[in-house]
């Protein structure tokens, strides 16, 4: 029996809370697992041990005492953990404001020293690297150059021209250039560099195709073979609406929900909001006195789940940066439930041509669209889109495809050059 290759990821947060990216990626791992032996190194979200093999994967999780602090803040109720946890949001928000594209040091250094232990027992044939967060594709650039090992970048959002980073720094302009030259290094000396199409519309892309690097567009790997949720609970008492995901200011803020379930004509409308990020307090504020607005906060996987089971509609806010495509749109589509959608511009519609069942309300206007909006829930409340219409409409976006194309790449990898 042929050995499997020895693979490395550098995932950032991936378990048992992945970021948006960490979902695409651990699609993309469960399928292509069988076929390589995989070690992933991702940072420590429930302070367990550092050491695990889960599903048939091994794993090296890398803490620090203000990553242990903030895991025990996460989920914990009362005064002192929540200012603790406001503060350590208010440190990682100066961070992104004056450093480096979110450059977490320790990360980096310990993705490098980590791997380095490996090749001390194994031949490590490629190393997979996806941004967010940046040092995690830095790392695999330095593991290139240390120990000549090959790597894959799986760039999902364009973070050289992120809106949030860098707010406050002096010599702005100087710094930006040099991150740019920075970014554009770790893609040059990558054995291939899998985008998002949102960097189709970044200035990096210009020159990636000027030079000649290796590059392939690819789309979100969130659709699967079988729709996902169960069927909602049917009632006729209640039109219920969810949301789950991140709100940031500066990248995607919650105003236009906000304004729009505070007019009288949404009352009818039922919403929960399952969020994380620095808009909590403002939400809090603004759903108490609404009967019909039930935020919970940060909670797991399993719990937004069933409440997305429950819900008759999925709701998306768009990004403020155009280039980002929120993720979640295509878990959405695999549930075949109707969708609202808040778009700040006109092209961050085009994603939904293939769907169907999409209410498009703009962000800049959305308390205009309050009346339309419960007319349109009230004609979409128990429709659903086939599975089978997705899968042929955004081929591009399943999991298989883009695991496939991952496979490929991985197996024309040859390991560290002694």
């Amino acid at each position: 029996m042929e050995n499997k290759k020895e693979i490395v990821i550098f995932a950032g947060d991936y378990f048992p809370f992945p970021s948006p990216n960490g979902v695409c990626l651990k699609n993309i791992t469960d399928v292509i697992k069988d076929e390589f032996k995989i070690t992933i190194i991702a940072y420590n979200q429930d302070n367990g041990k550092k050491n695990r093999s889960i599903d048939g994967v091994d794993y090296i999780f890398i803490s620090s005492p203000s990553m242990r602090l903030y895991n025990v803040c996460r989920f914990k109720k009362g005064f002192l953990y929540k200012a603790l946890s406001a503060f350590l949001r208010l440190i990682r928000g100066l961070k992104t404001a004056f450093f480096w594209l979110r450059f977490d040091r320790k990360y980096f250094l310990k993705c490098i020293s980590e791997t380095k232990k490996l090749c001390k027992t194994k031949k490590i044939d490629a190393i997979v690297a996806a941004c967010y967060p940046f040092s995690a594709i830095y790392a695999a650039y330095k593991c290139k150059k240390k120990l000549g090992i090959d790597y894959i970048t799986y760039i999902l959002d364009v973070y050289s021209e992120a809106k949030n980073l860098r707010k406050v720094c002096l010599f702005k302009k100087a710094y930006k250039k040099k991150d740019a030259k920075k970014e554009m290094t770790v893609f040059e000396n990558a054995k291939m560099n899998f985008l998002s199409e949102g960097f189709l519309k970044a200035k990096a892309f210009g020159q990636i195709k000027e030079k000649g690097i290796p590059y392939q567009i690819i789309g979100f790997p969130l659709i699967g073979e079988e729709r996902i949720l169960a069927e909602k609970e049917k009632t006729d008492k209640e039109i219920r609406l969810f949301y789950a995901g991140t709100f940031i200011k500066g990248v995607r803020e919650p105003n236009a929900l906000m304004k729009v379930f505070s007019m009288s004509e949404t009352e009818k409308l039922r919403l929960t909001i399952c969020a994380v990020g620095d808009c909590n307090d403002e939400l809090e504020k603004w759903a108490k006195p609404l009967h019909n607005v039930d935020f919970k906060g940060s909670v797991g996987r399993e719990e937004a789940n069933a409440l997305a089971e429950q819900a008759n509609f999925l709701i998306n806010v768009a990004n403020l940066n155009e280039h980002q495509i929120p993720s979640k749109i295509f878990e959405y589509f695999q549930t075949g439930k109707p969708i609202i959608n808040f778009y700040n511009e006109e092209k961050q519609n085009e994603i939904f041509g293939g769907y169907g069942a999409v209410f498009n309300i703009p962000q800049k206007q959305s308390e205009m669209y309050a009346k339309a909006l419960v007319d349109f829930c009230g004609k979409y409340k128990d429709k659903t889109v086939p599975i089978e219409t997705v899968k042929k409409n955004y081929r591009q976006y399943t999991i298989k495809h883009i695991s496939d194309l991952f496979k490929k790449e991985l197996n024309d990898c040859n390991g560290e050059k002694s």
